[in-house]
């Protein structure tokens, strides 16, 4: 398994996957991040995040609430019909809290939504 993960991460394009003894190539989809940040600093600005954080933090633990359930209800579904389902809110999730952590961890001055969109 570790190897597969290894195979995944040096050639995202492909990903080996085994089925009936034989080896078959699936297209894995990227996740990219760009994050463009200036060497200068504003202190006022460090002071603003710190308090900036508070509702940031707060919308992540309700929506990550959110998750689980969702989690739970695809659990159910996949076993039933086979199929997933709220994959565009798992998505703006991610998209959201990779915002709010590079903002976070001092990487960008560029504030991230309160609310997600």
């Amino acid at each position: 398994m570790s190897r597969l993960i290894v195979n995944a991460v040096l050639n995202p394009a492909f990903l080996m996957k085994k089925a009936s003894q034989e080896a078959e190539l699936v297209s894995v989809k990227t996740v990219q991040v760009d994050v463009q940040s200036e060497e200068k600093a504003s202190r006022v600005e460090l002071l603003v995040r710190l308090v900036y954080w508070i509702p940031l933090c707060i919308v992540q633990a309700v929506l990550g609430i959110i998750l689980v359930i969702l989690w739970l209800v695809n659990l159910v579904t996949i076993l039933v019909l086979g199929k997933r389902v709220g994959m565009d809110l798992v998505k703006k999730y991610w998209q959201y809290k990779a915002k709010m952590e590079c903002y976070y961890l001092l990487m960008t001055d560029e504030r991230p939504p309160i609310m997600p969109e």
